[in-house]
């Protein structure tokens, strides 16, 4: 079983963002943080590949931390993708301005 199949089974479905076709045929996902806006991400891997993780559905864990040194913000997305030839985890925070900022950092 691949670890993207372990992380389906263990977060729940109203954690995750499903993925999409666009008119092409080719995978993306909608991410959308309220009503007002969204951003679209093209070229996502095959659906057995990926899992979208929305945070906002899970509370921050300022059970554990202080939270003086921004241990517990977190961003809006988050995306885990796992193929053949790469890993990626990519954090994705949407903002009012329409500002994406991606944070990409490669596993070994």
């Amino acid at each position: 079983m691949s670890d993207i199949a372990i992380l389906k089974e263990m977060i729940k479905d109203t954690a995750t963002v499903p993925l999409t076709k666009n008119n092409y045929g080719k995978n993306q996902v909608i991410l959308e943080e309220a009503t007002d806006y969204s951003v679209t991400v093209n070229g996502m891997p095959d659906n057995d590949q990926v899992i979208v993780i929305k945070t906002d559905a899970f509370s921050a864990p300022n059970a554990i931390f202080k939270g003086n040194r921004g241990e517990c913000k977190r961003a809006d997305f988050v995306i885990i993708a796992d193929t053949d030839t790469k890993k990626r985890i990519i954090f994705i925070e949407l903002t009012a301005v329409f500002k994406l900022v991606d944070y990409r950092r490669s596993l070994r």
